[in-house]
Formats: structure tokens, sequence, C-alpha cells
């Protein structure tokens, strides 16, 4: 276990997780979303995004935390571990606003977009990872 990715929907435990594997393992945690969007909550250009990702992805260790759909075979095709946590839907609300207020950083204006796929999470973004993760390893 050199290259593990951990996905689940906002609030569901995926950063305590991956710092505490970090923790116990020494391998170095990358928490996507933070390099994924800029400051004021938006993605970085694609371009850019490529750029970050494929440096990550040359490592020979990490745990990203936050792995995104539209990038997920790219991330599989070279992760040996895959973790899916997945929590009852009224949890992972109820983490994800509670960090929110707590936390009152900016990226609570956009994040409320976001409550449409955290609340829709297993039934839209689980299918797509079982099916990319099902291409990934037959070498399709």
């Amino acid at each position: 276990m050199d290259r593990i990715i951990v996905i689940g929907p906002l609030g569901s435990g995926k950063t305590t997780l991956s710092r505490r594997l970090s923790e116990i393992t020494g391998i170095p945690h990358v928490e996507l979303d933070k390099l994924r969007l800029n400051d004021g909550g938006d993605p970085v250009p694609k371009d850019e995004w490529n750029k970050i990702e494929s440096s990550l992805l040359a490592q020979e260790r990490w745990i990203f935390d936050g792995a995104s759909i539209g990038s997920l075979d790219v991330q599989l095709s070279r992760a040996d571990t895959l973790i899916v946590v997945h929590i009852p839907r009224h949890r992972s609300f109820y983490q994800w606003i509670k960090r929110e207020i707590r936390s009152r950083d900016q990226w609570f204006r956009w994040r409320w977009r976001a409550l449409r796929v955290a609340w829709s999470w297993a039934s839209l973004a689980m299918p797509s990872v079982w099916a990319i993760k099902l291409r990934v390893t037959q070498g399709g």
C-alpha cells in the first residue's frame, strides 16, 4: 500500500481517515480539494490541474483524499488501493454542515452548491466509481 485513494461524499470523514492513515504509515497525505480549487472556491484551469495531478501521480507514495470522478480513471491507473467511505446521507450532511459552521472559511458560499452532490453521491457517483474501477482493472 503506497498509493491510496480515499473517496466519499462531503462530510464522510475522508480527510480525517486520510490524515490518520498518513500518521500511521508515513505516506504523504494530499488533500486534492485544497489543490483543485482556488481561494474563491472555483476550480483551477484544467491545464493547470493536469500539471498538478501529473506531478502528484509521479510520486511513489501518496494518500489522495477526495478524488474527482473526472480524473479518477487516471488516478486509479496509478493507485494500488481504493478506500470508499460510505456513511448514511444524513450523517454526512450533519458532519459537513457542522464543519462549515465551525470553520467559517471563505469556501462556505460555494459549498452550498455541493450539497446537491453530497445528497446524491451514493446514487450518482458510486456507479461511475465502480465502472471506472472495473475499466482500469481490466486494462481498458
